[in-house]
């Protein structure tokens, strides 16, 4: 168990570390990193090579094991505050299709790297800490909750299921079919293939956006 623990530190330092250099590269924040539509922003290209410096900075010390509990605290509160501040005000405020799972895909990202920081400063014990990290401490037991909805929500993407009223109908007609007057076994949907019915899973994926594809919307593909 140690080696994992040690192994996924080091795989998750370096991803943070080459998102730096991409950032540093690019003079621009990574997609899943920063929400689209931030060009306007003055000074944007400045502050993003100073926050590319701060992420190299950040997984390297991650990598290294150089005050990894603290670096890990004060990264997974940063990336926090921007899922809570930046992400999920755009979601609401610039399209209608926030009630689909992959609207979201680019904020869950960003939520599951706050949680892989905070289970990462788990791993280290607390030392002469001051309030600040103390205060920071107390979201560690939450790292692996919130990563968890990210490997959650993408699997209910992959299954096809892209929006809540999505899940809940697929669940009251599966209930009542399975627990009800019906078997699953003889269900057509399901000897045919398509355990979802009749259902067309490019377009429960990728739901049109009003102002056309995402491309258009938001200037990334996805």
């Amino acid at each position: 168990m140690g080696i994992l623990s040690k192994t996924g530190r080091i795989f998750y330092g370096i991803a943070i570390a080459g998102m730096g250099f991409l950032t540093i590269y690019y003079h621009d924040f990574p997609y899943m990193l920063v929400p689209p539509n931030h060009s306007r922003v003055p000074g944007i290209a400045v502050l993003a090579v100073v926050s590319g410096i701060l992420l190299i900075l950040a997984g390297a010390c991650i990598v290294f094991e150089k005050r990894t509990r603290q670096v890990s605290l004060l990264l997974g509160a940063v990336l926090l505050l921007i899922f809570c501040f930046c992400f999920i005000p755009y979601e609401f405020i610039t399209g209608s299709n926030y009630m689909h799972l992959g609207e979201w895909e680019n904020a869950e990202k960003e939520l599951a790297l706050a949680g892989g920081a905070f289970v990462i400063a788990g791993c280290f014990s607390e030392e002469n800490e001051n309030t600040l990290f103390r205060l920071l401490g107390k979201l560690i037991p939450f790292g692996a909750i919130v990563f968890s909805i990210t490997i959650i929500s993408f699997g209910i993407l992959h299954s096809g299921m892209d929006s809540l009223p999505h899940v809940l109908d697929l669940f009251c007609r599966r209930s009542v079919n399975w627990f009800g007057h019906g078997n699953y076994f003889e269900d057509q949907d399901w000897i045919n293939g398509d355990p979802f019915g009749d259902n067309d899973f490019y377009l429960v994926y990728f739901p049109p956006h009003p102002q056309g594809n995402c491309l258009s919307r938001c200037g990334y593909g996805r």
